[in-house]
């Protein structure tokens, strides 16, 4: 994994941003336009380049995804293994995902985690610990529509707001956010 990221001009003290794009279920993947804000926000920002994770059947999305802007990426989709994209995820600075397997793993590689997901299950599907941000579609906004369109309701603006504070969480609050916190829907049971 160091040595992929490193291939990639990657690491070395720099943010590493993991874009994790599918799900096994449609009703749980967030909109290729939003992660292409996202993408764009971290290349122009961060000047560096996010990693595009996934399985083999992302690989389609990631080749749009890619299409949708000039910014770069780095696309890794469907080309580690679960171990791989484990070793990989622990050397990132912070994940954006859905409610998917590769979520989970990065929380067990220790990687926090900005999580879209829908209202259903979510509390017990959420990625556990302080370190992680969990994102749902505003209830009004939302409200009488299908699962996939509720969470396109979830703006690429307020990833992006949730990205800032982590970064600047992690680097211990040296300097402020360049955005206000984003909006926290209460975690209920």
């Amino acid at each position: 994994a160091a040595r992929t990221l490193a291939e990639c001009g990657l690491g070395r003290g720099r943010a590493t941003v993991a874009l994790v794009l599918g799900t096994s279920d449609p009703k749980r993947v967030w909109p290729l336009s939003h992660f292409a804000r996202v993408l764009e926000w971290v290349w122009a920002s961060l000047r560096t380049p996010p990693v595009l994770v996934g399985g083999a059947l992302e690989r389609p999305a990631a080749e749009e995804l890619v299409r949708l802007t000039s910014a770069k990426a780095v696309n890794l989709v469907g080309r580690t293994t679960l171990p791989q994209l484990g070793a990989l995820l622990s050397r990132c600075t912070v994940a954006v995902t859905g409610n998917t397997g590769p979520m989970h793993l990065a929380v067990a590689a220790k990687c926090p985690v900005v999580a879209v997901m829908n209202r259903d299950r979510y509390w017990h599907l959420r990625p556990y610990g302080e370190a992680h941000t969990i994102l749902l579609p505003d209830p009004r906004e939302a409200a009488g529509l299908p699962d996939a369109q509720a969470l396109a309701t979830v703006s690429p603006d307020r990833v992006i707001q949730s990205l800032q504070e982590v970064l600047w969480r992690l680097e211990g609050g040296a300097r402020a956010p360049t955005a206000p916190p984003p909006p926290r829907v209460p975690l209920q049971r």
